[in-house]
């Protein structure tokens, strides 16, 4: 349970500077998580532009903040739909952190829950995926517990120096109540 009243909901275009805080933060803290170091995002101004411009794209790109208090964001998840014909009827699940303070109050649930909503008012979308370092239980028995099925493990899913790291990959099939 929440220990603290926590707000969730979209993010704005007003929420842009404390989303890019909070995405740089989930970088430095979980590189691998986000397939990419720190270092990386940090010097490349136009990965961070684009999030930000992303904001205002409820409709395509719903991205979800955990919030204690006006400005404390403490968790974010994101909702990214495919945008070519064939496949739009997908969307993956993107960019799931929580700040360490708040793991353990069921903040990460409370950001899926949302995020499900949200996927279910989208026409037309019948299928999430979402990727999870193998070696992550627990957020593997979170994907689980809503009802996520494994699809296939990908061995050599990231390379860092000569390290790999297996990723699962997971899928759900949503109601069929969003169908045009």
């Amino acid at each position: 349970m929440l220990e603290q009243l926590i707000e969730i909901r979209c993010l704005t275009a007003d929420d842009a500077p404390i989303y890019t805080d909070m995405l740089l933060q989930a970088v430095r803290d979980t590189p691998l998580a986000f397939g990419t170091p720190y270092e990386d995002v940090a010097r490349n101004p136009h990965l961070l532009e684009h999030a930000r411009r992303s904001l205002p794209l409820h409709h395509v790109r719903p991205v979800i903040g955990a919030f204690r208090g006006p400005n404390e964001m403490v968790g974010m998840v994101t909702l990214e739909r495919v945008q070519l014909t064939f496949m739009a009827h997908k969307a993956s699940v993107l960019a799931l952190y929580v700040t360490p303070a708040a793991r353990g109050q069921g903040v990460a649930m409370s950001l899926l829950e949302a995020l499900l909503l949200a996927a279910s008012g989208m026409s037309g979308l019948e299928q999430l995926a979402v990727s999870v370092l193998t070696t992550n239980a627990a957020a593997l028995h979170l994907y689980k517990k809503l009802d996520f099925t494994p699809a296939y493990t990908e061995p050599h899913g990231l390379k860092h120096g000569d390290q790999y790291e297996a990723v699962t990959h997971l899928t759900r099939t949503l109601p069929h109540t969003n169908t045009p």
